[in-house]
Formats: structure tokens, sequence, C-alpha cells
């Protein structure tokens, strides 16, 4: 559910079809240090710039694409493929879990709490169908960010806490209700359609988050920050939806043997 949430909760920033729009967002993180985000749409395109990597989806063709820029790579994937490699990982977490059960006769009380714990987290993440609504609770706390006051939530996953949230209204930001067809475009290609209805309700109810601090739920300590910056309605440019001509294509076979 996390994943998903914070892939559709991005993309309600930047929903609006009328016009390209520009988000950026400084991050903070333990393992990988400070960077800046960028997401990008424009019609049927988005891109999403990380540290190193960057991903585009083109909601005409339903197909992802994921450019590596430390090897001058990218591939391909269409919502097929990324369907049966969601199946694929689905089966694998399965054995692993049923691998983790049976283990447990060996373990002390303590240590199967633990383990309990950890599969409780995976089958949530394993749970489509699930409504992120039931997960957020409301603080009565809040914060300025930036420019934005903001209304402070915290998110949890398997009864653990993993993110807290400060949100702005949709109004402040500048989003409409009808600004959501791309939502379920990019739902369809991942494989998350099921759930965005009701992830758009949930943004809907409780706003956007202008920062979002990701938490280990095991140890409570925090991960990383990611907070808003700007949103930029200027004029895209086209080659920002392709990949790099001296960039080389390779397949996801390609990949698992390197």
């Amino acid at each position: 559910m996390k994943k998903l949430f914070i892939l559709l909760s991005i993309l309600i920033s930047f929903a609006s079809l009328s016009a390209a729009m520009t988000i950026t967002t400084d991050v903070t993180s333990t393992e990988d240090g400070n960077s800046t985000e960028k997401i990008f749409i424009d019609n049927n395109n988005l891109r999403i710039d990380m540290k190193g990597v960057s991903i585009l989806f083109d909601t005409k063709k339903q197909v992802m694409t994921t450019i590596m820029h430390d090897r001058q790579i990218y591939i391909e994937m269409t919502k097929a493929q990324m369907d049966q490699q969601k199946k694929m990982m689905n089966a694998m977490m399965e054995q692993q879990i049923k691998a983790m059960e049976a283990q447990k006769a060996n373990m002390t009380p303590q240590q199967q709490k633990a383990v309990d714990e950890q599969i409780k987290l995976m089958k949530s993440s394993m749970d489509g169908t699930k409504d992120p609504a039931e997960d957020i609770r409301a603080t009565k706390k809040s914060e300025t960010v930036g420019k934005w006051k903001c209304t402070i939530y915290d998110s949890y996953t398997g009864g653990k806490k993993d993110s807290e949230m400060c949100t702005v209204s949709f109004k402040e930001l500048g989003i409409s209700d009808n600004d959501f067809k791309i939502i379920d475009e990019v739902a369809k290609i991942v494989g998350e359609d099921e759930t965005s209805l009701k992830v758009m309700k949930a943004m809907k109810k409780i706003g956007y988050p202008v920062k979002e601090s990701a938490i280990d739920p095991f140890s409570g300590k925090t991960e990383s920050v990611r907070t808003l910056k700007s949103i930029s309605k200027d004029k895209i440019e086209p080659a920002v939806f392709t990949t790099p001509a001296t960039y080389k294509k390779k397949t996801m076979e390609e990949m698992m043997g390197m």
C-alpha cells in the first residue's frame, strides 16, 4: 500500500491535463544523502526524476520506461509485462512467508512475535484491495512547511507506523476534483488500478503531503524526508519524455543477468 500511496499522492499534485506542470521536491535520506526530485507531466506523458534514475510513463501506449543514468541504459515494460512481474513477485513473497512460518517452531516467543509482525507487513504490501484511508490517522498537530501551513497525519501499514505526512488542501495547490484522469491511467500501467479510486478518495479527504517522512516500522527511526519545493506550469520540451539517444536499451532478462 505504501508504494502505491506515495506514487499516486505524487500524481495527484500534478494531475491537471490542461497545462504542463513540473513539481520539484527536496529529499533528505539517511542512506542516500540530499537530492532533488522532479516530476514532469504534459498530456499523456509523465516523468519522475530521482537520484540517478528517471521513470517515464506513456499512458497512451501503456508503457513504463526506467532510465539508469549511471549505466546509460534503459528498460521498457508494457502493462502485460508488469502484470506478469507482479504475479511472480507475489508468488516469491508467498513462498518466503511459508518458509518463515515453518521456522517459527524453533523460535522463542519473542522471536515468533517479531516474525509475525514482519509477515503481517508483507501480507499488507501484497493486499491490492485495502483501503488506504483505514491506515491514515489524524494527529491534531500542524506545522509550517515553506509557505504552507499543513496538518499532520500518521500512516500505518500492518499496524506499524511507516510515514508521517503534513498535508494541505487541494485548493491551496490549485487542484480540482476533475484533475485525476492521469491517476487511473498510470495506475492501470503499474497494475494498481483496483485501489486508485480509493487512494484518490483518501487524498481528497486529507490533502496533499507537502512534507512526508518515511519511517522504519520496526525501529521507529526516520529514513527520509521529502519536502515540496515548487510547482511550475512552464512549458516542457518534448525531449523530456524521451530516452537519451546515446543510451542502450536492455531487456529485463538482460538486467537480471547483470
